[in-house]
């Protein structure tokens, strides 16, 4: 089983601005390891912005405030006299000061975006080569668009990188099956509703989970209360459901007998499954997606067997066995012609216009 301990982001302090001061003094490794390097680079992008605007505030207000407003006459009123229009035509020497902070402003934002720049790329060059990502698919995949037909098979690209270090580990060809990314496509937004419906059923039973607890909790004291009164108590499950003594499983486990009895009055996720709302019977949500999941496995399965006999799109995804592999073949030209068999290295689905 894999351990996702460490992928786990810290958990946020408590309070509604706490978060802020946290998350800039999170090392950069715990937001890379758990979030991804773009996250922390948009992290980095907001802390390089917020440094910026804070020398501009104190350098404008330290030095230009003073130097529109000392020294004039009151002609201006309210903020009019903090402005660049205060200055008189005979104090025209002060604008000097607005030219040097704003060439020194412009300066100072250029050299913070080349340091961050420069970070960025130290950053990418030791996250691509890091061990935690270097093992995976990702890294060792690139993908291959505008393939001529006569380079659209499995034999001819293993034959064609075959020089790479490590060989070739497993080639994909994009074939034209028009019901696969329809079935793929349901099949994704089901187990998201599953997923939603999963999760909603849950938090239902933890929230009567720990109504049911305070109310055991309330009979306990009735009860402690009773015995001291002298009255026998009544048989009371873990979980606050009240049970007699000639009920099935009271003298073995309570505590099951008792959940059994709080998930009977839980209500489960229901909804129409039709495309027009308010119309048709309500199902059970969990029942329904799992079911279809079920079936569109069969579908996709079917479906995949038309793969071979398929037309090439024009597009192979290519695994490598190691990552200097796949990044070889992103640096060699593999056809003579031009515009042809382009290269893309670890791209992302999101990425890709399918």
């Amino acid at each position: 089983m894999v351990d996702l301990s460490d992928l786990r982001a810290p958990d946020l302090a408590p309070g509604w601005w706490r978060w802020l001061p946290q998350t800039f003094v999170t090392p950069s490794k715990t937001i890379i390891r758990a979030n991804g390097l773009d996250a922390y680079m948009s992290i980095r992008f907001l802390e390089m912005m917020m440094k910026i605007f804070a020398v501009f505030t104190l350098v404008t207000w330290a030095i230009l405030l003073p130097i529109n407003a000392l020294g004039m006459p009151t002609q201006n009123d309210g903020l009019g006299r903090l402005s660049f229009g205060n200055i008189n035509r005979n104090q025209q020497p002060r604008y000097w000061a607005h030219l040097i902070v704003a060439f020194a402003l412009t300066l100072f934002t250029l050299w913070m975006m080349r340091r961050e720049l420069l970070i960025f790329v130290h950053l990418r060059q030791n996250y691509l080569i890091s061990k935690e990502h270097s093992r995976t698919a990702q890294a060792k995949t690139l993908l291959i668009t505008a393939v001529p037909v006569e380079c659209a098979s499995e034999s001819y690209l293993r034959q064609l990188f075959s020089f790479v270090p490590g060989g070739i580990h497993r080639i994909w060809i994009y074939k034209n099956v028009p019901e696969l990314p329809e079935l793929y496509e349901e099949r994704e937004n089901l187990t998201l509703k599953l997923e939603d419906a999963a999760t909603a059923l849950i938090r239902t039973a933890i929230k009567a989970r720990v109504q049911q607890e305070a109310k055991a909790e309330r009979l306990q004291r009735k009860q402690a209360k009773a015995e001291r009164k002298g009255k026998a108590p009544a048989g009371v499950f873990p979980l606050g459901v009240t049970a007699n003594q000639e009920d099935e499983g009271f003298a073995g486990d309570m505590e099951k007998l008792g959940a059994e009895k709080l998930l009977e009055k839980i209500h489960r996720p229901m909804h129409r499954p039709g495309w027009m709302p308010f119309i048709g019977p309500k199902v059970d949500t969990i029942d329904y997606c799992i079911d279809n999941i079920a079936k569109l496995n069969e579908q996709i399965k079917e479906a995949r067997k038309k793969l071979p006999e398929a037309k090439s799109w024009g597009a192979a995804f290519i695994q490598c066995n190691l990552q200097i592999g796949a990044h070889v073949i992103g640096q060699c030209v593999p056809y003579h012609e031009p515009m042809t068999m382009y290269r893309t290295l670890e791209a992302t689905p999101e990425d890709i216009v399918w």
